[in-house]
């Protein structure tokens, strides 16, 4: 089945651009968080190797941060356009100028 009509829960574009950013945050803090956890272990070998993944992870967490934060961007400026474009099309509906 065909339709000529393009549907966009823009909510949900907005909750996913929320979304991504959370992950952005996480990432920012993994470092503080592994060695909060590496002290709390108690085990001294055990927080070594916590401390060891934490920040030899470090360089492909920072790529995929970037990445993450890229996409954040970009899909909060879809919705934002999605929103706009949605406003404006009910407003020539209703024979109001934007």
């Amino acid at each position: 089945m065909t339709t000529d009509r393009l549907v966009v829960d823009v909510g949900l574009v907005s909750g996913t651009a929320s979304d991504l950013n959370a992950i952005v945050a996480e990432f920012d803090t993994a470092d503080t968080y592994a060695d909060a956890v590496a002290d709390a272990v108690g085990v001294d070998e055990l927080a070594d190797a916590v401390r060891s993944f934490a920040h030899g992870w470090k360089v492909k967490r920072g790529k995929l941060h970037d990445s993450i934060a890229n996409l954040a961007e970009l899909t909060s400026a879809v919705a934002t356009e999605l929103a706009k474009a949605d406003k404006d099309l009910a407003d020539s509906v209703k024979g109001k100028a934007s």
